[in-house]
């Protein structure tokens, strides 16, 4: 009995191979939007809207989250690296990106400041 099982699961194994040919390839998803979750912060004086929406890791728990959270829009700014809108000028890494009713998302576009 048990050479006939194996047997079995050989075909259906191979079937399986064959069917996974020809399926359509999935379409990939962005590993960071997996790992990350949204917090809601002040925005500094300079912003027209009074929130920001900024990424952090979904690991990433407690009180001190939503601080640094804060603090990094708050560097991001005084350091002029927030586009106000349109296209990015020279030295900015970072625009806001309009969600409707909810805040403002804070999104990196760039790497480099140049």
């Amino acid at each position: 009995m048990a050479k006939a099982k194996k047997a079995k699961r050989r075909t259906v194994t191979k079937a399986k191979r064959i069917s996974k040919k020809r399926r359509a390839p999935k379409a990939l998803s962005k590993k960071r939007s997996a790992s990350t979750r949204h917090v809601t912060v002040a925005a500094p004086k300079s912003f027209k809207k009074r929130l920001v929406s900024v990424a952090v890791p979904k690991r990433a728990t407690g009180e001190s989250v939503n601080a640094e959270a804060a603090y990094q829009v708050q560097v991001l700014d005084a350091n002029k690296n927030i586009s106000r809108g349109g296209a990015l000028r020279s030295g900015e890494t970072h625009s806001l990106k309009s969600q409707g009713k909810k805040p403002p998302r804070l999104v990196r576009n760039r790497f480099s400041a140049i």
